[in-house]
């Protein structure tokens, strides 16, 4: 689960369902639920373009999530299976970071 202090959403894979749902921290309701790659694994939000990555465990691919109007916007190609995600500020802009094991 992923959240972000200025945005009131709550981000949580759904391993088994392939979706990631939306929480509204406010109002503690889904709502919404994305369809994302299979077996998402982790997930990672940029706050300053309210975007969220779910690296997809058994796709090799990382998605990424639009949180303006909560759709899929495009997918990345990763390494084999990624289980992680993390985004880092050590550059001007946020950038997502994949961990992967083998």
């Amino acid at each position: 689960m992923n959240s972000r202090p200025d945005w009131f959403d709550a981000h949580v894979t759904n391993y088994a369902a392939s979706t990631v749902s939306v929480i509204n921290e406010a109002t503690n309701t889904v709502t919404a639920t994305i369809p994302v790659g299979r077996y998402p694994f982790g997930i990672a939000v940029d706050s300053s373009s309210r975007t969220a990555y779910p690296p997809s465990a058994y796709d090799n691919t990382m998605s990424v999530i639009d949180g303006a109007t909560n759709s899929v916007t495009g997918t990345i190609p990763v390494g084999r299976f990624p289980v992680g995600v993390d985004s880092t500020t050590s550059s001007p802009l946020p950038r997502p970071t994949v961990t992967f094991t083998f």
